[in-house]
């Protein structure tokens, strides 16, 4: 639908436009008013478009977002700082006092090996050179055996040792032949040098042990020897050890240096 409008100077041509909703302005010039047909003559050169308004028609639709910029590389990661130096070492502990001495032990031993001749003929007395007699017929019963400063062959002069013997000794009388033969003896108190032209030693004692012949009797002359165990003085036990000194405290570690870098973040706007 289209309606003029006229002013002092222009013509103007309101024009609707019903399927879109929009308002034409234009303008045009004339010279004449045809009363006839009650309408301007004019020339379609002489209109001009002014311009339209806007339409009463619903908003259009909103176009689509721009897509997501790119994300920025990570940061580098900071260089690691050097390792602290140790801590100085502690200081030793002091040394711990001395243990007091231990007490004495038991008596060691030592021995020494005689040859004799046995003496049944005789119960007392000097039993000769290279002998010894029992002071009973049953020799494990005797009480005391008297023993010649002088050996067996070869002959030896032992009072030197016979004079080391004393009470709580042992005195092994073992067949020469056989060691399933033999008589302990432990010494009851002092032997008794008899001085003479042959010296003996009165020795008293106590039946330890016997076997074999030693239990029935060593025959007249039968070869033995006399086995001397000495007692010696014993060491002592170690004493306690002192206790030890307490250790120094451990000196302490230098701290660690770090270096910390900000990582940097990149972001790309994305055009849309």
């Amino acid at each position: 639908m289209s309606l003029i409008v006229r002013d002092d100077n222009k013509r103007y041509i309101l024009d609707f436009d019903g399927s879109s909703g929009q308002l034409n302005v234009m303008s045009f010039s004339y010279s004449t008013w045809n009363q006839s047909q009650q309408q301007y003559n004019m020339v379609l050169s002489d209109i001009t478009y002014i311009g339209g308004t806007a339409g009463g028609g619903g908003a259009g639709t909103s176009g689509t977002s721009g897509s997501s910029g790119i994300s920025g590389s990570s940061g580098s990661s900071g260089i690691s700082g050097s390792s602290g130096s140790s801590g100085s070492s502690g200081t030793s502990g002091i040394n711990g006092t001395n243990g007091t001495s231990g007490s004495s032990g038991v008596n060691g031993q030592s021995s020494n090996i005689f040859l004799y001749e046995a003496e049944t003929s005789l119960i007392t007395g000097n039993p000769g050179s290279g002998h010894i007699l029992w002071n009973n017929a049953t020799q494990i019963s005797s009480t005391q055996i008297n023993i010649n400063h002088l050996t067996d062959a070869p002959i030896i002069d032992i009072d030197i040792f016979l004079s080391l013997l004393s009470t709580g000794q042992k005195v092994t009388i073992q067949d020469r032949n056989d060691s399933a033969n033999y008589q302990i003896w432990s010494i009851t108190s002092t032997p008794t040098l008899i001085p003479g032209v042959s010296n003996y030693w009165t020795v008293p004692v106590s039946l330890v042990t016997s076997a074999g012949t030693g239990t029935t009797n060593f025959a007249n002359n039968h070869e033995i020897f006399i086995s001397i165990t000495a007692l010696s003085g014993t060491s002592g036990s170690s004493g306690t050890s002192g206790s030890s000194g307490t250790s120094g405290s451990s000196g302490t570690s230098a701290s660690n240096n770090s270096l910390v870098s900000n990582s940097t973040l990149l972001f790309l706007a994305a055009n849309t």
